[in-house]
């Protein structure tokens, strides 16, 4: 028998019913799986005109290995009440999978649980979901790293079988799509903006937008805080969630640096390095997801960077390579994801963070193309000269490019505040993981050369077969 897994579905009045009935059907029939309904202080809650009783006490779970949240027309008032969001945070913090149906994504995102992140939501209310730092996808099954999202209602079942197929295994997933005789053929095919008739669309948009007006307006009306307790509560479920981080910083008698600590170094340095909110909350994000030997080296990235960049006569947009250096290895924290290389996971993050904190659609992209090419620079260094810069820090501790520019001082100094903690071995090691579990996103660059030499059976393509093997007569 194989060991339980955990399941919380937090719901709360105004749900969608079958947002969470649909997909519990489909759990209760997967062996092995605890799913438990819980709502704040297990009080009774409404949705769609019926009543759902014996809920247990959201305050009273400790943790569980799948947050699945629900959506409906009453996460609105879910995500305005502190005491759910802060539940949905906690539970959040430690879950393996965080997932969603419909607009329960909000909910993740309203908890700082989708920064940077790819998800899908309702068609009628995906547009909100970057009011959170998410990443809109109109697919109908999402899946970014360990989050797994469904679009509107209905998809909540497809994301189901998703769901148990990665818990349990696809044969699992397909004994329970039968015995439930899951085989949708609808009579129409107007499930989806795209494919229903034009006056179908016109219709219930005239008939949704008062509501959807309604919620924009009331999340607007309290952006401003709702985007500061969003990312109030993101430290504090990831500051949870890097317990872990912190016991081996205890090992190690490395306590956690602060942003003060940082400031001082570059004056050690003879650097200003910036001190906006941007630059600030960028730190703590990196901190509180980065193991310390990851977290250091992104630091040395940082200052080696500016150094150089002084060294050099380059005068950067500071703000924006510290932003982008100190988010550049998020991808890898996270473990990279199974359809993206993990450079373009840490860019989308980054590019996430950068329109959050209103620096702009430009400076994001750039953002994001700095991150996307640190470990390409060949491409790097004829891009802008914050891109460039960017990863001149950043190659410079990885394998040295540039150390030989840096006074003795200057990289005692640095190494001192952020010592390296045996980060050739540690990275090593995190880049064969990805080589081993998604190699389809490693075949084409550096990372190949980690899963060549240390990860049995791995295998990289010849460019000379691609071209010689392409299906073109000549």
């Amino acid at each position: 028998m194989s060991q339980s897994i955990s399941i919380v579905m937090p719901v709360y009045d105004g749900v969608t019913q079958l947002d969470f009935t649909g997909p519990h059907q489909f759990l209760s029939r997967t062996p092995d799986l605890d799913v438990r309904v819980a709502s704040l202080g297990g009080q009774p809650i409404t949705a769609d005109r019926l009543t759902f009783a014996n809920l247990e006490d959201l305050d009273a779970i400790a943790s569980c290995d799948v947050l699945l949240v629900p959506g409906g027309g009453g996460c609105i008032d879910a995500i305005e009440n502190d005491l759910f969001i802060k539940e949905i945070s906690r539970l959040g913090a430690t879950a393996r999978y965080l997932t969603s149906v419909c607009s329960g994504s909000l909910i993740l995102g309203a908890a700082g649980l989708l920064t940077g992140r790819r998800a899908a939501c309702h068609w009628a209310w995906r547009d909100l979901l970057p009011v959170f730092g998410a990443i809109p996808d109109d697919s109908r099954i999402v899946r970014d790293g360990n989050i797994l999202s469904g679009g509107g209602v209905t998809a909540g079942i497809d994301f189901v079988l998703a769901l148990i197929a990665e818990l349990r295994g696809q044969r699992v997933a397909e004994m329970v799509q039968l015995g439930l005789e899951y085989a949708p053929q609808p009579p129409f095919n107007a499930g989806r903006p795209d494919t229903a008739p034009p006056e179908v669309l016109e219709a219930v948009n005239a008939r949704s937008a008062p509501s959807r007006a309604q919620r924009r307006a009331r999340l607007d009306a309290t952006l401003a805080g709702a985007q500061v307790a969003a990312w109030s509560v993101s430290a504090s479920a990831e500051s949870i969630r890097s317990e872990h981080i912190s016991k081996e910083r205890s090992v190690s008698g490395i306590e956690k640096p602060g942003f003060g600590e940082a400031l001082a170094v570059g004056r050690a340095l003879d650097l200003s390095m910036p001190d906006s909110r941007a630059v600030q909350d960028a730190y703590a994000q990196a901190q509180a997801e980065s193991p310390p030997w990851l977290f250091n080296h992104v630091m040395r990235s940082c200052f080696y960077g500016a150094k150089l960049a002084q060294h050099r006569a380059l005068t950067p947009d500071a703000e924006l390579v510290a932003v982008a250096v100190l988010l550049h290895d998020l991808g890898l924290a996270r473990g990279g994801a199974p359809d993206r290389r993990f450079e373009i996971v840490g860019a989308d993050i980054g590019r996430a963070f950068a329109l959050a904190h209103h620096m702009g659609e430009r400076r994001a992209e750039c953002v994001w193309d700095s991150i996307a090419l640190h470990t390409t620079g060949s491409i790097a260094r004829h891009k802008s000269i914050n891109v460039a810069c960017c990863q001149s820090g950043i190659a410079c501790d990885y394998g040295g490019l540039g150390y030989q520019e840096l006074s003795d001082g200057d990289k005692s100094v640095i190494l001192v505040a952020y010592p390296r903690l045996g980060m050739k071995n540690m990275l090593t090691t995190c880049l064969c993981d990805i080589a081993k579990n998604h190699p389809n996103t490693t075949r084409d660059n550096f990372i190949a050369d980690f899963g060549m030499k240390y990860v049995p059976g791995y295998e990289r393509p010849s460019a000379v077969d691609f071209l010689h093997r392409a299906p073109f007569a000549e």
